[in-house]
């Protein structure tokens, strides 16, 4: 399990079990619909979509084994 913090206390466990969440979502809800069909999303929302996917890219460069 990577970690993200360094898990001594329970707001430490809180937040790396916030990240694993936004992990599993954003597979579940940002791949997921697109793996099974096409999906037209405006110039907006893919750019939320990149800076979302780029914290969560930060976030792995950041965590340890």
């Amino acid at each position: 399990m990577l970690k993200f913090n360094a898990l001594a206390n329970q707001s430490d466990k809180d937040e790396q079990k916030g990240f694993m969440q936004m992990f599993a979502g954003a597979v579940s809800g940002l791949r997921n619909p697109r793996a099974h069909g096409f999906l037209k999303d405006d110039p907006e929302r893919a750019l939320e979509f990149i800076a979302f996917v780029s914290l969560l890219a930060k976030l792995l460069d950041e965590a340890k084994p």
